[in-house]
């Protein structure tokens, strides 16, 4: 089956750009184990209760008032910040759906002990303040005031952790976006398109849409962001030498810049954003898990959480693999010459349907998935199944 994208194209990327730190899609940093993303999504679903390394504390820079924190009260660590319509306050989550409301901010609920919650990535405040959705790892999401349920992931089939919620301006629908860069739009979200599985360098964690609701950034934990829509690409860190890996992106009120925040506490502002000031210098505290900006955008909160930077993907596929890609399909993962073949392995759809990977042709999945299927594939019925060119390579 299709994955839910609301299209069948997911992997069509609309105009996106980010800088060359390190060349777009390089074919020397892909991986061919699916278990890498299957590891980073188990791990949402062990919670870790926090440490004593101040799991829960906001710091305020520009008009961003620090309103308070929940200290001990925080029994795991948090994942997101997000402010409220005014400026005057702000929502804190924590891993295990504990919500805590500070200034103007209203509580409405928590998905802390509710049935099969898997583990909260991210908060999203309704338009008008008086709700908020939650999103699991799995997809799952939970409303709660004001905030209509618009769908949910929770029980598909997913190949990579959810990592964000990013609601449309008017409230009437979300986007989700998971590590692999697939995004997944919901009620009057639009799909403007997602990142094909080949131009992935590091995971991606966090997403964020322009004020139109007509586009969005993805951002990767190497730095790099990738614009759809209407969003504008202004920069990015890829390149940079950082300290940590980049956790989080916040657009300002115009949508002619962002904001980029890193673990160890370091802002980098890009388009019209202004610098404010960041916790760069901070030596042994807790790391930094979200930022929020204040609507006039002169400001922002940094909050801290104890969960590890998000990994990179591992190592790239070397001998046999390599070289029956390259000799099946010039090593192109979206391999689709209307040969009745798909993907760097040159599936037959029959054969790619036996295999259960959820995708409806081999060149609709990410790298990953293909390198499993095609592993498995030679694990059950042998090299014979690729005959020309493993005879070729010398492979039986």
């Amino acid at each position: 089956m299709a994955r839910p994208d609301h299209t069948p194209e997911r992997d069509t990327l609309l105009p996106a750009r980010r800088s060359t730190g390190t060349p777009g899609g390089s074919r020397a940093r892909r991986s061919i184990v699916t278990a890498a993303l299957a590891a980073v999504a188990a791990s949402g679903l062990a919670l870790t209760p926090a440490s004593a390394a101040d799991p829960g504390a906001v710091a305020g820079f520009g008009n961003a008032r620090e309103l308070g924190a929940p200290g001990g009260e925080m029994a795991f660590p948090a994942v997101a910040v997000a402010s409220t319509p005014s400026g005057q306050g702000y929502w804190l989550a924590a891993a295990d759906g504990g919500v805590f409301a500070y200034g103007d901010a209203e509580f409405r609920g928590s998905a802390v002990d509710l049935p099969g919650m898997a583990g909260v990535v991210d908060l999203a405040p309704a338009p008008d303040g008086d709700g908020y959705w939650l999103v699991g790892r799995d997809g799952a999401v939970y409303a709660f005031g004001d905030a209509d349920f618009h769908g949910t992931l929770a029980g598909l089939r997913l190949q990579a952790p959810v990592v964000a919620i990013q609601p449309t301006p008017e409230g009437d629908g979300y986007w989700l976006v998971s590590a692999d860069g697939g995004v997944y739009a919901f009620g009057a979200a639009s799909f403007a398109g997602s990142l094909p599985a080949a131009d992935i360098e590091a995971l991606i964690v966090d997403g964020a849409s322009t004020p139109s609701g007509d586009g969005y950034w993805l951002v990767s934990a190497d730095g790099g962001v990738f614009a759809f829509g209407d969003a504008s690409f202004h920069g990015s860190a890829a390149g940079l030498d950082l300290g940590a890996g980049i956790l989080g992106i916040a657009p300002t009120p115009s949508g002619d810049g962002y904001w980029l925040v890193s673990a160890d506490g370091g802002v980098f502002a890009f388009g019209d954003a202004w610098f404010l000031g960041s916790l760069a210098d901070r030596a042994g505290d807790a790391p930094i898990m979200d930022l929020a900006v204040t609507p006039d955008g002169r400001g922002y909160w940094l909050a801290t959480g104890n969960a590890p930077e998000p990994p990179a993907l591992p190592a790239p596929a070397g001998g046999p693999w390599a070289a029956l890609r390259r000799c099946e399909s010039g090593d192109d993962y979206g391999a689709n010459t209307g040969n009745g073949f798909y993907g760097a392995y040159q599936f037959t759809a029959s054969t790619w349907r036996s295999m259960g990977t959820g995708y409806a042709y081999a060149h609709e999945a990410p790298y990953w998935v293909q390198d499993d299927a095609a592993m498995r594939l030679q694990a059950r019925a042998g090299w014979g199944q690729w005959p020309a060119c493993s005879r070729a390579l010398g492979l039986r």
